[in-house]
């Protein structure tokens, strides 16, 4: 039998996976709203076709010491399956549907320094490489099937850094033997003292600007800018999250949503949303989490 772990979004693509006894597991994917897993070994967010219920899920997580072996969704009777080298390095993901449909299989290999290389399914390759200091420079995908006469590369998209080795634009494009980027291409990001401040891009409707605040004690307080989406984060004086709350621009229904969390003897983990518009307001408590935790964002 499985050890049975409970994992919770933070909203921003990271979550920890918590133990009953409060340990964190570390190199382990998670299950988000978006249908995602995020394997913290490659840095590979994979989505799958699987239900989504949000956190009304009952999932259940099979380890063999501190390899996970297999994640099974019992609502919806699917399951994901890991494979792995005499390196303990994740080699392959399986997802297989009800009645023991296969749904995928993602395959890793990886270079003599244990980085991902070379990512593929049934239909997408991806080869990444990387510079002499570990970050990763480019991903080019290619598309392939055998009932095409020749293969087709998709896209390929660069990584540039600065100095201090962060990053300065991700998913940029080669024009003109240089990297930048263009509309629907590409992330460029700011940086003051030391934090990411902003992070530019665009798309049809133009160019976009999101602003990053942070609390005096560096946890960040509110994401985007005006009149786009703005997220605000609180959190308690232990540092949890306490609430997460998105205002929608004019026009856009709700015009708010938020979600609560409230904490009781540190280990039960009560969640409220609430949505307003502009006839009526919904509050409703959606999840109680035992032993459960909620950080805020991480970049």
């Amino acid at each position: 039998s499985g050890v049975q772990y409970t994992y919770v979004l933070d909203y921003r693509r990271r979550t920890t996976a918590v133990s009953s006894s409060g340990t964190s597991r570390k190199n382990a994917p998670y299950y988000d709203l978006s249908n995602g897993f995020y394997d913290a070994a490659t840095g590979v967010t994979s989505y799958f076709p699987l239900p989504t219920t949000g956190l009304q899920q009952d999932l259940r997580y099979l380890y063999n010491g501190d390899q996970l072996i297999s994640i099974t969704d019992n609502t919806h009777k699917t399951a994901v399956f890991f494979g792995y080298d005499q390196y303990d390095r994740r080699t392959n993901m399986s997802m297989m549907g009800q009645n023991g449909l296969f749904l995928a299989e993602i395959t890793t290999h990886y270079d003599d320094l244990s980085r991902p290389v070379f990512i593929y399914d049934l239909q997408t390759a991806l080869a990444r490489g990387y510079d002499a200091v570990g970050n990763q420079r480019f991903t080019k995908a290619q598309i392939y099937s055998s009932n095409w006469k020749e293969n087709h590369l998709k896209s390929a998209i660069f990584n540039t850094f600065d100095a201090a080795d962060r990053i300065l634009i991700c998913g940029g494009v080669l024009s003109e033997n240089k990297i930048v980027c263009t509309q629907n291409n590409g992330i460029l990001y700011g940086y003051t003292d030391g934090f990411r401040s902003s992070e530019t891009y665009s798309d049809s409707t133009g160019l976009h600007t999101s602003a990053i605040l942070y609390t005096n004690d560096g946890l960040i307080q509110q994401t985007g800018s005006k009149p786009a989406l703005l997220t605000n984060y609180s959190y308690d004086h232990a540092g949890r999250l306490t609430l997460f709350k998105q205002t929608n621009p004019k026009g856009l229904k709700p015009l708010s949503s938020s979600s609560g969390f409230q904490y009781q003897n540190d280990d039960t983990l009560f969640i409220t949303t609430n949505k307003e518009t502009k006839t009526k307001k919904t509050n409703e408590t959606v999840s109680t989490i035992p032993l459960g935790r909620v950080s805020g964002p991480e970049l």
